[in-house]
């Protein structure tokens, strides 16, 4: 939190109009935040460079250009941001000068190449590791959904984009953090281009309460996603809609705004869609569907008829590239989560996000909403779910546990270990698929296109492949990008 100290005796001294606001000391604030200089004498400032200081910080933030530290801007000031300083605006805030600008984006710097790295050199003690990293992975998604940016996570030695937890004052830089409220996080804008060492890095203060979302604390993916803009060379934004704007606001439903696609496709230009390899792709959700299968990334599915594992014939005509999902399920988001059919009434439930869609048994969509207000308690941004059997029971995957929910009885059970149920089935998946009720084969599907088949009547693994060998007919393994 920012220090407090009785700022009413300052703006009485430089003769400031102040009102009933919550106290916060607004010369120090802009001082951190370049709107004045940060180590100018108190006893130096003048009134009017005071003045001149909080026209700007008013006009860059859309609040009433008064000049006073009236209630809205001190209430704006308490509130939770970036610690990187907003755009220098004092030289077109002069006295008679227009009390307006053109509100946008600013773009500061740029990286010399397109594909980048990134590493979570440690964690946040607030969420598990895989929740942290998924949603880390759902920020650069942000990012790399409009432009040709691609960001690949390693676990060792020194990426693009190093990424740590940090309290207060932390050996990488000079920007000690506060405390909870006040910065949230900071970035390195990469104004060399990467050659600089801290170019692309980012810090979040880790004496924040950070969740998956922003219900009950700061939500990291909002912060992180914020963070990433300025790693990868966009400034605060003076849109105060922009996720580059300068304070922290959670959007439930987010998606990037037109100010920020337009601000990073300045640096990077736009981004050229590539349907992707099916030989080389990690699928996002997999599930039978009257008895064909369907493999889903991103935008794209593949399709297989009837039959059973690996000898099903595909039916999609252009096995390469897939078809576009929207042609089968309209209003569709580009990417899902997990999917699977009702053993009763065979509809069809996609989940994406903190989000779920419904379509009837005839692919028509019927509904969505908040998978909250479907299956309470269930939580969000699943790795997977699937039916098993034919008692109604659906397993939902998160990490390296699961979750049963029964469609009849509409109970949730509690959370259990993937490897105390399923021996030798690894956790952090990407998909699970069930079929073949007589022999009740379970296919669980990793990143790396590894597969194993689980045989729920045997209780083990009963075979280990490549999904895009067995399934897609590969000639071999290729590396998936």
């Amino acid at each position: 939190m920012f220090i407090v100290i009785a700022f009413a005796v300052l703006c009485c001294s430089l003769g400031l109009q102040i009102h009933a606001a919550p106290v916060i000391d607004g010369t120090e604030f802009l001082q951190k935040y370049k709107y004045l200089e940060s180590g100018e004498d108190r006893s130096s400032l003048t009134e009017e460079t005071v003045r001149e200081a909080v026209r700007s910080f008013q006009l860059f933030n859309d609040l009433t250009v008064s000049g006073t530290m009236d209630q809205q801007t001190l209430e704006l000031m308490a509130k939770p941001r970036c610690g990187l300083p907003d755009p220098n605006v004092t030289k077109i805030v002069q006295a008679g000068a227009p009390v307006s600008i053109v509100r946008g984006y600013s773009a500061g710097g740029k990286w010399t190449k397109t594909d980048l790295t990134y590493r979570i050199e440690n964690y946040s003690t607030d969420l598990k590791t895989t929740v942290i990293d998924k949603l880390i992975k759902k920020a650069f998604k942000v990012w790399s959904r409009v432009t040709p940016l691609v960001f690949t996570k390693i676990d060792h030695g020194t990426a693009d984009l190093m990424i740590s937890f940090a309290s207060y004052k932390h050996d990488a830089d000079r920007w000690d953090f506060d405390g909870p409220g006040g910065t949230l996080a900071h970035a390195f804008i990469p104004y060399s281009g990467g050659r600089w060492p801290l170019d692309g890095d980012v810090h979040f203060d880790d004496s924040e309460y950070f969740r998956s979302n922003g219900k009950n604390g700061i939500s990291l993916f909002i912060v992180a996603a914020h963070e990433i803009g300025h790693a990868l060379g966009l400034e605060h934004s003076s849109d105060p809609t922009a996720l580059m704007a300068p304070f922290y606001r959670y959007v439930e439903d987010f998606s990037l705004p037109d100010d920020d696609v337009n601000g990073i496709q300045s640096i990077y230009g736009e981004k050229v869609d590539e349907i992707p390899d099916s030989c080389k792709t990690s699928f996002d959700a997999v599930t039978t569907i009257r008895n064909q299968l369907f493999a889903f990334q991103g935008d794209r599915v593949w399709r297989w008829g009837n039959g059973i594992g690996h000898k099903r014939t595909m039916i999609t005509l252009d096995a390469e590239n897939g078809e576009k999902s929207s042609n089968l399920f309209e209003n569709l988001p580009g990417s899902v989560d997990a999917v699977f059919e009702s053993t009763f009434g065979g509809d069809v439930f996609f989940f994406s996000g903190d989000k779920y869609y419904k379509y009837t048994n005839s692919y028509n969509y019927s509904e969505s909403g908040n998978i909250a207000d479907l299956i309470p308690s269930l939580p969000s941004d699943l790795d997977a779910a699937t039916v098993v059997g034919d008692e109604g029971d659906i397993y939902f995957f998160k990490g390296s546990n699961f979750m049963i929910y029964n469609h009849l009885s509409k109970e949730l059970s509690e959370s259990f270990a993937i490897s105390e149920t399923f021996e030798s089935v690894p956790s952090d998946l990407s998909a699970v698929f069930y079929e073949d009720r007589a022999k009740g084969f379970l296919y669980f599907l990793k990143e790396d296109l590894k597969f194993v088949r689980y045989s729920t009547t045997k209780d083990r693994v009963t075979n280990t492949s490549l999904f895009n060998v067995k399934f897609l007919k590969c000639k071999k393994a290729k590396k998936m990008t």
